[in-house]
């Protein structure tokens, strides 16, 4: 059942919505504010300052949650030292929900697929408060919108419904996205046991050079997990390291999202994308992928400059693969590339903590429509 109206005012009745005394400064913090500086980017970055607001705002964002069927989220539990953590999850449209006053977002378990379903149970259920990062991206229509908060429980509130407060809400512009069609038409299929199959090891390259294990049998690999995976993303059945599947996927992939953290502004969440392959594996500890022009605030940056904790969801849509990894990250720039960080010579290296690969769920269409030249 949809979340209607009635129901938001009758939980808003018992849950505080002054965001006043939720939502944190509007400002950049430092870290974003010294990259900004070392990019010559203050002014530009300051007259979009404005845009961040404490709650999501304006009738055409809330139409545009309500039809999608993807969003990103980024989150870590209240310990600093456990790792930021990345999730895709998958719906039918509405399946997110905010309230009428944009203060919350709510989750419906019951409209998104079971892995999804079973993963926004488990937060809500057991994380309280723990930081969240979301982004509500439309692929093909080039449309995203970031939100960052942290889970609530709402009393009288059904259980099993996740729920988060906003502090920032703000929109992203439309640069590198690929045109992919991602849709969830019918009602997902009920929840499936919570049985697993024991944790697959998806192996190590002992060198950087072309693995004889095809993409295509990396794909049967990833499908031979039990749908339900780990209930809270990167955990039970994650590799030390960059595992085999993990590195063929890279070598394909040209979409990215990001998760990343500041310890008292929360976690963000972001999209990268490039050619196929932009996502370079420099060894079996070691990705990196460029920074490219982008809007000058510098949240993913500004993040890694404090903290350099990093969740990464690299994505290969034809064969419907995504490899998660965690790990540390450290900016490099004036590096001599030949053109491909697009003229910033910044890129990202990541020394991987862990990784694994997982299929997209069953029930979720993928269609190309369009590209994006970079």
């Amino acid at each position: 059942v949809t979340v209607s109206v009635l129901y938001w005012q009758a939980v808003l009745g018992m849950a505080s919505s002054d965001s006043d005394d939720h939502g944190g400064p509007s400002q950049y913090h430092e870290g974003e504010l010294a990259i900004q500086r070392a990019a010559n980017a203050s002014a530009a970055a300051s007259e979009l300052e404005g845009m961040i607001e404490h709650r999501l705002s304006g009738a055409a964002n809330f139409r545009f949650l309500a039809r999608l069927s993807m969003c990103v989220f980024g989150w870590f539990t209240n310990d600093v030292s456990a790792p930021v953590r990345i999730e895709l999850l998958f719906g039918v449209p509405s399946f997110i929900d905010p309230s009428p006053d944009g203060n919350f977002i709510c989750w419906n378990p019951a409209k998104m697929v079971s892995s999804s379903a079973a993963f926004a149970k488990s937060l809500a259920k057991g994380h309280i408060g723990a930081p969240v990062g979301c982004l509500f991206v439309d692929l093909q229509q080039r449309r995203r919108q970031r939100v960052n908060g942290a889970v609530e429980r709402i009393p009288g509130a059904p259980e099993g419904l996740l729920f988060a407060r906003v502090r920032e809400s703000f929109p992203n512009c439309p640069k590198y996205m690929h045109g992919y069609r991602v849709t969830v038409d019918s009602a997902p299929a009920p929840m499936e046991s919570s049985r697993r199959s024991p944790p697959r090891s998806c192996g190590h390259r002992s060198e950087r050079v072309s693995s004889s294990r095809s993409t295509s049998e990396a794909s049967a690999s990833a499908s031979q997990r039990d749908d339900d995976g780990d209930d809270e993303g990167d955990g039970a059945d994650a590799t030390p390291g960059l595992c085999d599947a993990a590195f063929d996927v890279l070598e394909n992939a040209d979409t990215m999202f990001v998760a990343t953290r500041h310890p008292d502004r929360g976690v963000d969440a972001s999209h990268k994308a490039g050619p196929p392959g932009f996502v370079e594996v420099i060894n079996g500890a070691t990705v990196r992928f460029p920074d490219y022009t982008g809007n000058n605030m510098f949240c993913t940056l500004g993040n890694l400059h404090v903290d350099p904790a990093i969740a990464m969801a690299v994505v290969d849509w034809n064969e419907r693969l995504i490899a998660t990894i965690t790990g540390t990250a450290k900016m490099r720039v004036h590096q001599s590339d030949g053109g491909k960080s697009g003229g910033t010579m910044r890129w990202v290296d990541v020394s991987v903590r862990t990784s694994h690969v997982k299929p997209i769920p069953k029930g979720v269409e993928v269609d190309f429509t369009k590209g994006n030249e970079l």
